[in-house]
């Protein structure tokens, strides 16, 4: 339960609840002039009157402006962090993100939707069929997250070059090198060399699983291959392999190749 503290001059009016509720609310909430929003209505200790339930918050043009100006940021802010590793979001901080989302994606896609003059100017009515307005929520924020996605990997040939150009470098959106190797999603060899010097040879591929930041860097091989320690080759699969999990933390550096190097690999010199 969310108890927020609030001027009752400015406080809107609310209707009361039972007075079986009453005690576990103010056991929640403590003293003083505290609203608490319930899923059915608003009340407070110190305010008795007015009928003000969540029908207030329900008016169709708070609903519209919510549906067409904060949900579909909320769908691109979610979608974006699908693509990227990212911390857990604290969507109450991201509130202005959210918000130019929804901006920018009034601004690409609006012409979805009718906009037309209502008779009260509060009021925001929009036309377009049903089927306008589901893409215009939840389809186009997903087209505008992916933009942007592919713009700050510089996947945009022509845009590359304008930048390139201007001198101008984006900050790149993987937060490691990792990451960004593993959303590539390239099946390949792999040569772990641990920090207790022994090789451990892998095949990374379709049905391999990695993890990405801000979790712990592991990944899981679908295949051990035998490795000779003196020449480096992989020299055959493991019998009977189910794979093995390795944490890189346990490694000093790993090697990719694009296929099974079966001749000895050249000899690395140690410091």
């Amino acid at each position: 339960m969310r108890c927020t503290k609030v001027d009752f001059a400015v406080a809107p009016p609310c209707a009361s609840v039972s007075e079986a509720a009453r005690p576990i609310i103010e056991a929640v909430c403590g003293p003083g002039p505290i609203i608490v929003a319930v899923p059915w209505r608003v009340w407070s200790p110190e305010c008795g009157r007015g009928d003000a339930t969540i029908d207030n918050i329900l008016k169709p043009d708070t609903l519209t402006l919510f549906l067409y100006f904060v949900l579909p940021g909320f769908v691109a802010v979610k979608v974006y962090d699908l693509l990227i590793p990212t911390e857990r979001r604290d969507f109450g901080a991201s509130l202005i993100e959210v918000v130019s989302y929804s901006l920018f994606n009034w601004v690409l896609f609006a012409w979805l939707l009718t906009v037309h003059d209502a008779a009260d100017p509060s009021v925001l009515d929009f036309g377009g069929s049903w089927w306008a307005r589901i893409a215009y929520v939840f389809v186009s924020p997903a087209l505008l997250a992916l933009l942007v996605y592919a713009f700050r990997r510089r996947q945009f040939g022509p845009v590359n070059w304008a930048l390139d150009r201007l001198h101008v470098s984006i900050v790149h959106p993987m937060p490691t090198a990792w990451d960004e190797f593993i959303s590539r999603r390239e099946p390949c060899f792999m040569l772990f060399h641990l920090k207790s010097k022994d090789l451990v040879g892998a095949r990374f591929s379709t049905d391999s699983f990695a993890t990405t930041w801000p979790g712990p860097q592991q990944v899981y091989v679908e295949e051990l291959w035998i490795v000779n320690p003196n020449t480096r080759a992989f020299v055959r699969r493991a019998p009977n392999t189910k794979g093995a999990i390795i944490k890189l933390e346990d490694c000093d550096f790993v090697e990719m190749y694009t296929g099974q190097p079966l001749r000895p690999l050249p000899a690395r010199s140690t410091p």
